[in-house]
């Protein structure tokens, strides 16, 4: 993303339906709000789940490389996040730094690759994950798009269908919202 703020991707449009036996062949709709992070559409999906038996989990991940080494310094869901990197192949700094505010970001941050030259950003429960890069001598990836300075980006993140009572079901709706949904059924309680 080189230039302006970019959301997360959810239209006012992709609303959708799931169909089970216990919502009958009508279904419930599920309405979405543009810029609905997953974890909302998940908490609207499970205030439905008397009525339709199915229950969603989310989950935000995202990539984070940087380009040279130098002092780093970017907004993570409205937390400054600052350190100085030495060698782009180990990013062990800035992972310390952005672990030390998972409290305020609800971003946890893991190395990747040998040397760790990529963090992987997650947001467990499916919040969006929005990062403004703030440096102006360091460039930064995001998911291998280039984040020009004092530009921003918000990931958004996946959600995952489930029916613990073994039960089938089908979602309708917006290809582009469920398009890298994940559906389950699996037999247990619920949760």
């Amino acid at each position: 993303i080189g230039s302006g703020t970019s959301d997360n991707g959810v239209k006012d449009d992709d609303d959708f339906t799931i169909i089970s036996a216990r919502s009958g062949s009508a279904g419930v709709l599920i309405y979405v709000t543009p810029g609905d992070s997953a974890k909302t559409i998940a908490d609207k999906v499970n205030a439905q789940l008397g009525k339709t038996g199915v229950y969603a989990s989310a989950k935000t991940t995202t990539t984070l490389a940087l380009t040279a080494s130098g002092t780093v310094s970017f907004e993570l869901n409205g937390t400054t996040a600052s350190a100085s990197v030495t060698n782009v192949n180990d990013l062990s700094s800035l992972v310390s730094e952005i672990n030390a505010k998972t409290g305020q970001t609800r971003v946890i941050a893991t190395a990747s690759g040998a040397p760790p030259s990529v963090i992987i950003l997650t947001s467990a429960d499916g919040s969006d994950i929005q990062i403004k890069n703030g440096t102006t001598s360091v460039s930064m990836t995001i998911d291998g798009a280039s984040v020009s300075p004092d530009n921003s980006i918000v990931i958004g993140g996946q959600l995952r269908f489930e029916s613990r009572q073994n039960e089938a079901f089908t979602i309708i709706g917006s290809e582009a919202l469920l398009g890298g949904a994940s559906l389950a059924s699996t037999q247990g309680s619920n949760p």
